[in-house]
């Protein structure tokens, strides 16, 4: 990757998979607090499974 490559706010590359994205997703969801964000992370996490 290159110093263009763009980074999420932890630092991270891009997921390249849905696999990663889910993963990544559910890392978010057990560090969250507060129910909202946790629904909101939930509803993304359906949407990558595809049901959404």
């Amino acid at each position: 990757m290159t110093e263009k490559t763009p980074r999420n706010q932890e630092g991270q590359p891009p997921t390249r998979t849905a696999e990663g994205t889910e993963e990544r997703l559910e890392e978010k969801a057990r560090d969250q607090r507060g129910g909202a964000n946790e629904v909101r992370t939930e509803e993304r996490i359906d949407e990558v499974r595809g049901r959404g």
